[in-house]
Formats: structure tokens, C-alpha cells, sequence
């Protein structure tokens, strides 16, 4: 693995600090101050003297002239008069895939505009281009303020591409100056972050040691997100803050019982709701019931006669015409005698009496003697 070592010394000659930027990650520096941020800038450009850095690349000493550099000024490339598909074709992008590459970064048409017509935003994108799409020997590329002026938009597509390249080609990618931190370089373990400065007291788990190389847990990590190339690099290894959440081992716990009471109570509801729908159905039916034997009198009489015991129902039914059927025709005195005597069977022979002293002649005279007959029975 190709390593980058920053040995940076005292005004004594003694090492004071050492950062190793290591391949297959995107190291960004950071500073309290923009003084400490053009030091480090003027020591990978070669602009400090020997006595303070001294730049190590794969325990061979490091020539800027070698690598790649955006955002730096004199040392940046200057557009050239080809056209935009001619600068990236002489990058080793291959001529047919030009077009689908510019289109993908929000750049379509722009193929056959010529680099020196490009404002210095879009050359800056056309030269991130020819790094991502390109072939390319050389194994650091430093970049200073890379996204300066970027849409929201193209500022994700260009960081996230920046993190597959450094991972895919097992490249060194610095950033010795950000300005605006991409939403997908947030809690990522492929950016690593350098602060510049000693930390004034060293404590644990901060400033411990003088090198920022790699865990082997954050070695296998990589390999393994490598060997996944699904989704994007950031897919692969931020975890969701639900997921961080969970495994917390207290918030588990709390979480548990939580789940346990809402369940519980879900439960109770449930089943409160179902015997208020039963009491709903019951008081339904009956006011149903109520309601129909109200509008039908002969429905409900059959109903009550169909509730009675099977040994009452089974009994012989009198299959005489109804008494009240033979008063019919006859005067009305006679008629509210019998009346009076089928509510009243007391007064059975005092109606017999009335029907046997009743004078009544006319074409009923056979109906009054089959009455007359039947209160004697």
C-alpha cells in the first residue's frame, strides 16, 4: 500500500508531527486557523524547506511534479484550445462512453466546446471528469476547495465519485481545503479527518497517536464494501441512526419495554373495541326486534308460539271455528255478551240466560240457534 507520511519538525530538528495518508480513503485536513491549512499546502507543494516537512510516499521521497493537483493555482493544469471530448479522450476516457460521462454530471453538450471558452467552475468539473472516467498512473491527487461554487446537486455526485475512486483504484485523495462538507462524506468511514493542529493535552481516544493510519477493523470494512460494489460507497457504510439507536445497549432495553407496553396496550384496545362492537350488535338486534314486532303483530306472535317448549307446541291444537266467528250477525247486545263472556267465563250462563229470553226473528234465526246451542254446551 502506498502510504503518504508528513513528517513535519520542531525549530530543534525533533519530529513533532506525523500524518499518513493512506490509499483506498479521502483525507481531509482541518484547522483553527487558514494559516495552519496554507503551511501544510506549501509543504505538499514543495514550497517549505526540508528543515520543517518532509513528504515520504512509499518509503520514497515524494515529487509533487508526479501527481495530480486541483484548486492550487500555478499548479493546476490551464485549459487548452481542444475541445472538451479531445481533452478527456487524451485522459484515456474512452471516445463513446464522453458523452454518457458529461450527461451524468449535469454537463450534456458540452463536448465540443473548446477548454479555454469553459468558465473556471465548469474546467474544474471537466478535470474531475477526466480523473474519475480516465486512466491514469498517478497514485495521489490533491485537491484544495474542489467543489467551490458547485449546486447542491453536483456537489454530491462530484464528493461521492471522489470516494469511489480513492476506494476502487486504491488511490490517495487529500482535501486541504473544504468549504462546503458533502451530506454523503458525513459519518462515512472512507473520509478521514485530520486535524492539523496538536491537541493541547493529549487525551485518550483523541490525538493518541502520531499516525492516522487504518484499524484492521476499518481495513476489513473497506475490503468488504470493495467486494459489495452495490449502491453507493455511502450506502455501504453509514448506518441509519435508528440503527445506531438499537444498538445501544441501555436504549435496547428501554426500547424493549417500550415495544412490550405499546403491544400490551394495542392488545386492550383491541379487545375493548371488539365488545363494544358486540354491545353495539346486541342493542341493534333488539331495537330490530323491538321495531318489527311493533310493525308486524302476527310475526312477533309467530315468533313467541315458536319459543314456546316442544311439549306445548306438540299439544292438539282446537280446530273449532273461533267462538267470536259464530256472534257475528247477530244483534249487538247478544255480541257483547259473548264478548263479555269469553273475557269473563264467569259470566258464561248469564250471557246463556240473555241469548235463551232474546226474541230474535229473521234470516239469521239458524245462526241464533247454533249460538244459543253452543252457550248451552
Amino acid at each position: 500500500m502506498n502510504f503518504l507520511e508528513i513528517h513535519r519538525f520542531s525549530d530543534i530538528g525533533e519530529k513533532a508531527r506525523t500524518i499518513r495518508c493512506i490509499p483506498g480513503r479521502v483525507t481531509v485536513f482541518r484547522a483553527r486557523s487558514e494559516d495552519e491549512l496554507q503551511t501544510y499546502r506549501l509543504a505538499l507543494e514543495g514550497k517549505r524547506p526540508a528543515e520543517e516537512f518532509s513528504l515520504v510516499l512509499d518509503s520514497q521521497p515524494f515529487n509533487p511534479q508526479d501527481h495530480f493537483f486541483i484548486g492550487f493555482g500555478a499548479r493546476d493544469e490551464s485549459p487548452t484550445s481542444q475541445t472538451v471530448s479531445e481533452y478527456l479522450i487524451r485522459w484515456g476516457v474512452e471516445p463513446e462512453k464522453i458523452k454518457a460521462s458529461l450527461s451524468t454530471m449535469g454537463l450534456d453538450d458540452l463536448s465540443q466546446q473548446r477548454c479555454t471558452d469553459l468558465s473556471p467552475v465548469t474546467w474544474r468539473m471537466v478535470r474531475q471528469i477526466a480523473c474519475f472516467d480516465g486512466v491514469s498512473n498517478r497514485k495521489v491527487f490533491f485537491l484544495n476547495d474542489p467543489f467551490l461554487e458547485f449546486s447542491t446537486h453536483a456537489l454530491e455526485l462530484f464528493a461521492d465519485c471522489w470516494v469511489r475512486l480513492a476506494v476502487k483504484q486504491q488511490i490517495v485523495v487529500i482535501v486541504t481545503r473544504l468549504s462546503e462538507r458533502p451530506e454523503c462524506w458525513i459519518e462515512n468511514d472512507f473520509i478521514a479527518r485530520i486535524q492539523l493542529e496538536r491537541p493541547r493535552q493529549a487525551t485518550i481516544g483523541y490525538g493518541g497517536g502520531e499516525t492516522t493510519g487504518p484499524s484492521p477493523y476499518e481495513i476489513k470494512k473497506m475490503r468488504a464494501a470493495m467486494l459489495a460494489e452495490k449502491g453507493t460507497l455511502t450506502d455501504v457504510v453509514r448506518p441509519s441512526l435508528i440503527s445506531r439507536i438499537i444498538h445501544t445497549p441501555r436504549i435496547a432495553i428501554l426500547t424493549a419495554c417500550l415495544a412490550a407496553l405499546f403491544i400490551g396496550a394495542s392488545v386492550s384496545i383491541t379487545k375493548l373495541r371488539l365488545a363494544k362492537d358486540n354491545v353495539t350488535i346486541v342493542s341493534v338486534q333488539s331495537e330490530k326486534t323491538a321495531q318489527n314486532q311493533a310493525n308486524s303483530p302476527q310475526e312477533s306472535l309467530h315468533m313467541a308460539q315458536s319459543a314456546q317448549p316442544l311439549s306445548e307446541a306438540n299439544k292438539p291444537q282446537n280446530t273449532t271455528e273461533p267462538p267470536h266467528s259464530i256472534a257475528q250477525g247477530f244483534p249487538e247486545e247478544i255480541q257483547l255478551a259473548w264478548e263479555s263472556a269469553v273475557e269473563h267465563p264467569e259470566s258464561l250462563l248469564i250471557a246463556a240466560k240473555v241469548a235463551e229470553h232474546t226474541d230474535y226473528e229473521g234470516a239469521e234465526t239458524s245462526k241464533f240457534k247454533a249460538f244459543y246451542k253452543f252457550l248451552a254446551n
